[in-house]
């Protein structure tokens, strides 16, 4: 005969709990495993996701403070010195970015109520780019620009690059050709400065 015990859900000193899955649910002691009964299970594995979830909105606001003194703490970096501050502080680069991400799309900690990590990073601002300005002869570039421009783009790419990571599958098949227009003209820019240097 199996022993049980009680489950019980983060809230439960409420007065009106959620739901009835947020109430004291009887399981066997110890690990899930086969001896359990269909029923158990599923009630275990609610009770644990509506858990995680209660969990995960509490650090959604974490990760907005996180985020905010990281936005701040970006600023005073030279291009090139963030992402080696970030590996000798053992700050996992994913976790940064996201955490920046939602510091910039929400303006104040309580705008996050509710919301799970995941759910205040999906509305993250989403940056709509300009028109590329008609491109200018070498002799109409003033010195320093063209190297100006390209470490521009270096910087702003950056955060995208975690963003990538964590793209939705329908997103990522709609930006990729995108991309790949974008990296044709890097590339020929490319060739033709090869060519340059191959004039000395």
């Amino acid at each position: 005969m199996l022993a049980f015990d009680y489950l019980e859900c983060p809230n439960m000193g409420s007065a009106e709990p959620d739901d009835k899955s947020c109430t004291p649910q009887l399981f066997p002691f110890g690990q899930p495993n086969p001896e359990w009964l269909p029923e158990q299970l599923i009630a275990f594995v609610l009770a644990q996701y509506r858990v995680i979830l209660n969990s995960e909105r509490v650090l959604s606001a974490e990760y907005w403070r996180f985020g905010t003194a990281l936005e701040v703490l970006r600023t005073t970096f030279d291009h090139g010195q963030w992402e080696q501050f970030l590996k000798n502080s053992q700050i996992d680069k994913s976790k940064a970015s996201r955490a920046r991400a939602i510091a910039r799309t929400f303006a104040k900690e309580e705008d996050l109520a509710n919301l799970t990590v995941q759910q205040a990073y999906e509305r993250r601002d989403r940056k709509q780019r300009r028109p590329a300005a008609a491109s200018q002869t070498p002799q109409q570039t003033e010195p320093g620009r063209f190297e100006k421009f390209l470490v521009h783009v270096s910087k702003v790419a950056e955060p995208f690059i975690n963003d990538a990571g964590f793209a939705e599958p329908n997103e990522a098949a709609v930006l990729l050709p995108t991309l790949d227009q974008v990296l044709a003209k890097f590339t020929r820019i490319r060739a033709l400065l090869r060519e340059q240097i191959a004039k000395k």
